[in-house]
Parts: C-alpha cells; sequence; structure tokens
C-alpha cells in the first residue's frame, strides 16, 4: 500500500433548519464526532454522531453534504439515540423519524425531521446519527494516496462544544506509511 496522505481539514456544519429564529431560540451542538471508515474497495464510510442542544420549539434537522473532493453518496442513514435505544429514522418527508436524502447542487442534501423540542424556553440535547458511503474520495497518486475531507463545517447556527474525528484504514494499509 503506497503512503496514504491523510490531509483531513475539519470545520463545522450540519445547519438547523430555523427559518427566522427569535431570539429565545438557539440551537449548539456538546458533541460533534465523525468516524471515517476508509473501506478496502477505497470508498469512505462515514458516520456523524451529534450531539444538538435545543432552546426552544425546533423539528427539522438538515446537513448538505460538500461532494466537491468525492464522485457521489449512497447508503444514506438516520438515526436517533435515545435512553440507549437506537431509532432508525425511515425515509419520507415532514413527519417525525423521517428523512430524505437527495442530490443538491452543493453536494449531498439530508433532511431529517423529529419529534418537535418543547415550545417554551426549556433545554433539551438530542443524538442523531447520519451514515452515509463516499465514493471517490480517495485519490490515488504515485507517491501517496489521499484523504482530504472535511468532517465538520463552520456553517452552522450554534457553536461545537467538543469534536472527534476518526479516521480508520483499511486492514491490509501499513499506519507508518502515513503522513
Amino acid at each position: 500500500v503506497s503512503a496514504l496522505l491523510l490531509a483531513l481539514v475539519a470545520s463545522l456544519g450540519l445547519t438547523v433548519s430555523t427559518g427566522a429564529q427569535p431570539a429565545s431560540r438557539s440551537v449548539s451542538w456538546q458533541r460533534y464526532d465523525v468516524d471515517l471508515q476508509i473501506q478496502a474497495d477505497g470508498t469512505l464510510a462515514v458516520t456523524e454522531t451529534q450531539a444538538i442542544t435545543f432552546t426552544g420549539t425546533y423539528q427539522q434537522g438538515y446537513r448538505l453534504v460538500p461532494l466537491d473532493r468525492a464522485t457521489g453518496a449512497s447508503n444514506v442513514s438516520v438515526a436517533e439515540l435515545t435512553n440507549g435505544q437506537t431509532l432508525a429514522y425511515t425515509r419520507g418527508t415532514g413527519q417525525p423519524n423521517t428523512y430524505r436524502a437527495t442530490s443538491a447542487s452543493g453536494g449531498l442534501q439530508i433532511d431529517w425531521w423529529f419529534s418537535p423540542t418543547p415550545t417554551t424556553a426549556a433545554t433539551v440535547t438530542r443524538q442523531f446519527v447520519l451514515r452515509y458511503i463516499v465514493t471517490g474520495a480517495i485519490r490515488i497518486y504515485d507517491a501517496g494516496d489521499q484523504l482530504q475531507w472535511r468532517a465538520i463545517y463552520a456553517d452552522r447556527d450554534g457553536a461545537v462544544a467538543a469534536s472527534t474525528v476518526t479516521v480508520h484504514l483499511p486492514a491490509d494499509a501499513s499506519t507508518d506509511a502515513v503522513k
């Protein structure tokens, strides 16, 4: 395996759909963790786990995954972690526990709907897991292979308190070759 250059650019970004946002509403991320698994076939399995704190009423999440350094994305899923249980969302639109994944001019657009957060100024934290497979994210060069992936984007409506980005190499890759 040639040297694998991991140029991982971390900047932040899930957008929670807010429209006009009254002062009593806010959103922030307690955690925004991204797990990148480079598969033997060259695809990238991405898992985003986001613990989002809401103040005020919210019922929709939105994520635009730029694919300018990839050739496509597929196998999208969305789930919510609640009380130690995983609730897998189903394809659909506008109803709680549903999601939609579409191709947009900026990349892969993932929208999901959840039961509304409280209508008062109460604060609630919910945890969502987005998964998808990216093709063409690994660039193959004579001098070494390259992964350049923006795991977390800056265009969010709130701050991120903590984040971990983990990259897993294929089993036959030598970690000595990573630059």
